[in-house]
């Protein structure tokens, strides 16, 4: 079996291996990129076990690439992006087995469904730090997405204060952001959010949110968005509503002067509006106004049908892109828990179409949680889809992201997240909470044995995953989850005893009681409800 994220568009492998005692040295006879190697691969001038020889061939679609391994390793890549992903993926192959490294004679043909692919930081709440930030523009690199879209809500100074320039140390990091994105090859997107107070007709606003541009795309940035979202639209200015009587009208204007003025100044712009109206599935005069008078060069933001779509489906991305006459960005709100604090989503994402590159949606972001690693289960899933949406498999995407998140540890990880609550739009049950409704109808015994068992397990979760788990960011993320998972274990295990006459009501009063006031109301495991 060969072990590629994401999934490719085709792989063909004979079962033949390449083997090598120790290490695999590697002729490069061109300079290549720095890149992160294990230690059993080096790279050398002459001499090597393989030889890498790298073309370009314009044929292969954007980001693409061509990998054949036989008596040498040729790489044939469609641009600089897909140069990188197909070495990336060629280092990948090789496998440390004992004292030998592995590598599979094999040749895939690839390249992403998507255009646009990687996350929006966009939730409300506590924004990331700066070192979260950086880890994930790697973790992007890894996955195969390419863009990262800075917009948390709660950055002052991109919502509230909009007006006013970043501090020089807030500044410095974002310029830190920005050289992490070139060093890894990955878009950096900066946006602004305006809409709470900005007057339209007002030349000294308009200047100001220009200078918030400039300062960023002064530092080689050249995608850029303008955020209407979550604001009361209504016109609050008289010069303004005399102007532009509705707001479709007013935000269609601003938008079309932001990014004129960043076209003229700096040619090769890529601009993303987001509505007021994102997630609405019918017409409205708000989005005729946008129809009519937004430049068809602006592409326009959607979160699906509804601001936490439970399906996303090809004949609803045609019906907004109809209404808009835009191509769409799609702004999914999974695995984001900003509505919902208490709760951590864990889970593969799911029913979104297959098709929906092909449907007017070339470009996908996920909003994830506060939690930056602990996103990262749903976004490797994310990743498999954004690059090969028809081969995605749910369930093979976590059993990866289980590996990769919880190293020796993963079986307790997944435990965590097979056991974790869904998002309301997505009302699936646990296992437990199947085998509780089978215990209720046939009075089994036997599923309460099962039960208890896990019951135990979920108890002594958190001592397990602190004693095996490596990923310390993620232990930080799930540690507020604890006391909740741990007393959710007792629980269980006292409503079987309490079941069995072994245990007395009382005690499992005092335990719920005491369940309703921990700080995180949520359960982290739902088992015992």
């Amino acid at each position: 079996m060969i072990d590629i994220v994401p999934e490719p568009k085709e792989i063909f492998f004979t079962g033949d291996e390449k083997i090598y005692k120790k290490l695999v040295n590697i002729t490069v006879e061109e300079k290549i990129d720095e890149f992160d190697l294990p230690e059993f691969i080096k790279i050398v001038r002459m001499d090597g076990d393989l030889k890498l020889k790298t073309y370009k061939n314009e044929k292969i679609p954007s980001e693409g690439y061509r990998i054949k391994i036989k008596d040498d390793i040729l790489v044939e890549y469609s641009d600089y992006r897909g140069y990188q992903y197909a070495v990336d993926t060629v280092f990948n192959l090789f496998k440390k087995k004992g004292d030998y490294v592995i590598v599979p004679e094999v040749e895939i043909i690839d390249w992403p469904s998507f255009k646009m692919r990687g996350i929006i930081e966009g939730f409300y709440g506590e924004p990331w730090s700066f070192e979260d930030r950086i880890d994930m523009i790697s973790f992007l690199r890894r996955h195969k997405m390419n863009t990262y879209f800075y917009a948390p809500k709660d950055d002052p100074y991109h919502r509230e204060k909009w007006r006013e320039p970043y501090p020089i140390d807030l500044l410095n990091k974002l310029d830190g952001l920005i050289n992490k994105c070139n060093e890894k090859n990955v878009d950096f997107v900066f946006s602004v959010s305006p809409g709470n107070s900005i007057k339209y007709t007002d030349d000294y606003d308009f200047k100001l949110l220009c200078e918030k541009y400039d300062i960023i795309a002064n530092k080689g940035v050249r995608k850029f968005a303008l955020l209407l979202d979550d604001i009361d639209y209504k016109l609050k200015y008289e010069d303004d509503i005399k102007e532009f009587l509705i707001p479709g009208n007013a935000h269609a204007f601003l938008c079309n002067k932001v990014f004129s003025y960043l076209k003229d100044k700096y040619n090769d712009i890529e601009f993303i509006m987001c509505p007021t109206e994102y997630h609405q599935e019918e017409d409205s005069d708000y989005r005729r106004s946008l129809r009519e008078k937004l430049d068809k060069n602006i592409l326009v933001f959607w979160t699906g049908i509804g601001v936490t779509a439970p399906t996303i489906t090809n004949s609803d991305a045609d019906n907004i892109s109809n209404i808009y006459k835009h191509e769409l960005v799609l702004w999914d709100n999974y695995p984001v828990n900003d509505y919902s604090k208490d709760n951590l989503y864990l889970g593969a994402v799911i029913n979104r179409s297959r098709g929906l590159y092909k449907h007017n949606c070339k470009y996908i972001l996920s909003n994830p949680m506060n939690q930056a690693e602990a996103s990262k289960i749903s976004l490797i899933t994310y990743s498999y889809y954004m690059w090969n949406p028809e081969a995605y498999n749910p369930y093979i995407a976590l059993e990866k992201a289980y590996k990769e998140i919880g190293g020796d540890g993963w079986k307790y990880v997944k435990f965590l997240c097979e056991n974790a609550e869904n998002p309301p739009m997505w009302p699936f049950k646990t296992c437990v909470s199947k085998l509780i409704e089978e215990y209720q109808l046939t009075k089994d015994d036997i599923i309460l044995e099962e039960l208890d068992k896990i019951f135990e397990s979920i108890y002594e979760l958190p001592n397990n995953l602190e004693k095996i788990v490596d990923n310390k960011r993620f232990l930080k993320d799930i540690r507020p989850w604890y006391k909740r998972i741990k007393i959710d274990g007792k629980i269980g295990r006292i409503a079987i005893n309490v079941l069995k006459d072994k245990e007395n009501i009382d005690v499992l009063e005092e335990l719920l009681d005491e369940s309703r006031k921990i700080e995180n109301k949520h359960h982290a495991l739902t088992a015992s409800r």
